[in-house]
């Protein structure tokens, strides 16, 4: 089942841009969620109780990361060229979400460079 948070996530996407993990995390005291997709991050704010609401806080794509840095157990810094964002993790480890945004970082720029060249 699908919840409300990535319905809206999905409205964003580009033609053919696929999901593909998120995560629970805080960033400047507000809740959401981030995902990674084949191109880029997306963090969606979710607001309310009974009434949720979903905002687009950012989106930046992979290519514009400069670097990520481990803070603590459940906080990293991800740098990229005009920003910098301080990330909470919900319930798991920093680490894993360091790790997944480093490998689809690395990976999807080797495959989009592999599309620019066909």
């Amino acid at each position: 089942m699908q919840t409300d948070w990535f319905n809206e996530t999905k409205k964003i996407l580009k033609e053919n841009e696929v999901i593909l993990r998120s995560y629970r995390l805080e960033l400047d005291n507000r809740e959401g969620y981030i995902s990674l997709t084949d191109d880029r991050l997306i963090f969606v704010q979710v607001e309310g109780f009974l009434k949720k609401s979903y905002n687009k806080i950012f989106d930046l794509p992979y290519k514009n990361i400069l670097s990520i840095k481990h803070n603590d157990d459940h906080k990293f810094t991800l740098n990229s060229k005009n920003n910098k964002f301080i990330f909470s993790t919900k319930g798991i480890p920093a680490t894993i979400v360091e790790k997944s945004i480093e490998y689809f970082r690395v990976h999807c720029l080797d495959m989009s460079l592999g599309k620019e060249k066909i």
